[in-house]
């Protein structure tokens, strides 16, 4: 029934005719549960429980949203639809207060048996806010169609989820979670890897600047908007907004942000459709790439929010989060003092050998300008190099001693994540998107579905050694085609998310 009412029948979800989509997705769920029941993998089997709860949720709040709107928007006062707006409330309601006890309060007055007025934008509105923890979206719960006048109703604002979710493989591993923007690093590799190539000391600077400031990865602007934010807003809530040229730009905040906030920061979506991107951070003029960011001035719609005029808090607004520096210079703290698994057994070797938390900043730093390192162990003396040597040492630097360590963090994060937040009831998304994280490090975002490209990180570095070396192919005797590293390595990749998963 609902899925007529709101355009969500259908195997994509986008008809207004056929069997609905939830009902779709939950029987996969059933089908999946059963295997996992057959198969004794009981906690598998309480994440397709837990899935399907999430599911049958979304025709509990179109129905809120069906009588909210006929009461509010079409000034039915009829007993029949005061009721049926509240008893769909009622079913709801619950699940929506353990996410959010303030929108569930907004929702009982607006809604409850003898309510005196309803608002259908406030109802839908606290619900919206709070569609990710209840594990919907958007997309599930679609917009009211108009059955008489065969369209949908207008004048109401429209939900957005930060992007249309596209995931696609990574060099044949499929990730759980979107990762797109994380695997796009390489792009910064490959940028300094360029400017190395020139060899002179402008462009050896410039390379220095990408690897401190980034250029591709987690990009964002810092923004303000004209009126201050009425209620709070929680870090990943949904923005939409327009490019320069009118294209739509997805995002989502940053943080966490009170209300009478003015000053706030959007981080750019990116999917594997990655056609229109925000290149920005510490490239050169001729490799910045704005056709993805937000105009200087404009207007944004903040999910659960509304709509708010902005304006640029800067002339650099424009900006990258991410950067192969960071990898090192926040090892410390990722690694060695503040996470549940510290100090990780893996930075702990190269922090006893180096006598340095960012040893590896310290040597391409060093590389970078000509200098010394001042190491416990190994030091390395670049006072003598030209442009060529310093070059191989800063570029395969950042990759194999930054961004190789940095790998290792990340499965350690997921492993953390997954003694720290699972258990039978909660499994295991923050953990499998740490081991995502790593798997996009490892590889980036250049070697294709099925790995045949041509990247700059360690998949690649695999391969190119397993021609030199004789270790291609499925048996390691081949100096042809992928190195049974890469194979094993990506065996590994898959059955440590499948662990995961399963807690």
């Amino acid at each position: 029934k609902r899925c007529a009412n709101f355009g969500t029948c259908g195997a994509n979800g986008d008809s207004i005719e056929g069997v609905s989509k939830i009902n779709l997705d939950i029987y996969a769920e059933f089908a999946a549960g059963q295997m996992n029941l057959n198969l004794g993998n009981c906690d598998a089997a309480r994440v397709n429980k837990d899935r399907i709860s999430e599911l049958m949720a979304v025709p509990l709040v179109q129905g809120v949203y069906r009588y909210a709107h006929k009461i509010d928007n079409l000034n039915d006062s009829s007993e029949k639809s005061k009721a049926e707006g509240a008893v769909f409330a009622a079913a709801i309601l619950p699940r929506l207060h353990a996410c959010n006890s303030n929108s569930a309060q907004i929702v009982y007055n607006n809604m409850k048996v003898g309510a005196v007025s309803t608002s259908f934008q406030d109802v839908k509105s606290a619900f919206e806010a709070n569609y990710a923890c209840m594990g919907i979206t958007c997309a599930d719960v679609g917009n009211l169609y108009n059955s008489d006048a065969n369209t949908f109703f207008t004048g109401i604002s429209q939900c957005v989820d930060t992007s249309p979710l596209n995931l696609d493989r990574i060099a044949g591993y499929l990730p759980g979670t979107n990762v797109v923007d994380h695997s796009l690093i390489d792009l910064d590799q490959k940028a300094i890897e360029e400017q190395i190539k020139v060899g002179t000391a402008e462009s050896f600077n410039v390379a220095r600047k990408i690897y401190e400031e980034g250029g591709h990865s987690k990009s964002f602007a810092e923004i303000t908007l004209d009126t201050a934010l009425v209620n709070p807003v929680n870090k990943g809530t949904s923005v939409i907004g327009e490019s320069a040229d009118g294209a739509w730009v997805y995002g989502s905040v940053m943080a966490d942000y009170e209300s009478n906030t003015r000053d706030i920061k959007v981080q750019y979506t990116v999917d594997a459709d990655n056609s229109r991107v925000c290149y920005v951070g510490g490239l050169p003029s001729d490799k910045v790439d704005t056709s993805g960011c937000l105009m200087e001035v404009g207007s944004i719609t903040i999910s659960g929010q509304g709509a708010f005029n902005y304006q640029a808090n800067n002339q650099g607004y424009n900006k990258n989060a991410r950067a192969i520096q960071g990898f090192s210079t926040a090892a410390q703290s990722k690694m060695y003092e503040d996470c549940p698994g510290c100090p990780y057994k893996d930075f702990k070797q190269y922090y006893d050998y180096y006598g340095e938390f960012d040893y590896a900043n310290k040597w391409i730093l060093a590389a970078a300008q000509g200098s010394s390192t001042s190491f416990k162990n190994g030091n390395a003396d670049f006072t003598s190099y030209d442009f060529i040597g310093r070059g191989e040492a800063f570029k395969k630097g950042t990759a194999y001693m930054s961004v190789w360590m940095y790998v290792i963090r990340e499965l350690e994060d997921a492993i953390d994540d997954c003694n720290v937040e699972c258990d039978i009831d909660n499994c295991n998304e923050d953990a499998v998107h740490a081991w995502d994280e790593g798997v996009a490090f490892y590889t980036g975002s250049e070697e294709e579905k099925d790995g045949s490209g041509s990247g700059a990180l360690l998949y690649s570095l695999a391969d190119k050694r397993c021609a030199n070396f004789g270790t291609c192919g499925a048996n390691g005797d081949s100096i042809e085609g992928v190195s049974k590293i890469n194979l094993d390595i990506y065996a590994e990749f898959a059955a440590g998310q499948m662990n995961l998963n399963l807690g």
